[in-house]
C-alpha cells in the first residue's frame, strides 16, 4: 500500500513537472499566459480624385500667410484649372493631381490683376492632401524665394 501511494505520488510529481518545466523554460509544453495585444487598426486615407477638387478652397498663401481663395472650376483627366485670389490679386493656374501619392503640382500661369501687390511673380507649387482629403498643404517658389500655403475646401 505504501508502495502504491509512493508510485502515485511519484507519477503526480512527474506529470506536474512535464506540464510546468517546459513552460518555465520557454518550451511551450504547458499553457502559457501572455499579455493580450490590442488589435492593430489600419486607417486608409480618403481617396482623392480630380472631380473632388472642383470648388472653392480657402486658406493662407505666401510669406505673409495672407488670406486667399482658390477656385478650381475645370478638370481634364488629372489636370485642373482655376484662379488664386489674394489681397485683390487674381492669378490663373493649371495643376496636376497624382491620386496615388495624393499630391498636386500647381503652376501659376497668368496675372489677371495685381491687386495690392505692385507686381506678382508667377510661382510653381507642390502640395499634399490631409488624411481626410479636405485640406491641401504645400510650398511654392517664385523669384522672391520659397513660401508656404494651405487651403481647405468649403
Amino acid at each position: 500500500m505504501y508502495l502504491s501511494k509512493a508510485v502515485s505520488a511519484l507519477c503526480f510529481i512527474v506529470a506536474f513537472m512535464i506540464g510546468i518545466v517546459p513552460s518555465y523554460l520557454g518550451g511551450g509544453g504547458g499553457s502559457e499566459c501572455r499579455e493580450a495585444s490590442p488589435p492593430v487598426r489600419v486607417f486608409k486615407p480618403a481617396p482623392v480624385q480630380a472631380e473632388d477638387m472642383v470648388g472653392v478652397w480657402r486658406g493662407n498663401w505666401d510669406k505673409d500667410q495672407a488670406k486667399c481663395t482658390i477656385t478650381i472650376d475645370r478638370i481634364d483627366g488629372e489636370r485642373f484649372y482655376g484662379t488664386l485670389r489674394k489681397r485683390g490679386a487674381e492669378v490663373t493656374f493649371v495643376g496636376t493631381l497624382d491620386p496615388n501619392s495624393r499630391t498636386v503640382a500647381i503652376n501659376e500661369t497668368k496675372v489677371i490683376r495685381h491687386g495690392e501687390h505692385g507686381r506678382w511673380s508667377l510661382g510653381t507649387n507642390t502640395g499634399s492632401f490631409s488624411f481626410d482629403g479636405r485640406t491641401l498643404t504645400g510650398a511654392g517658389s517664385d523669384e522672391y524665394g520659397m513660401y508656404f500655403w494651405n487651403v481647405t475646401k468649403d
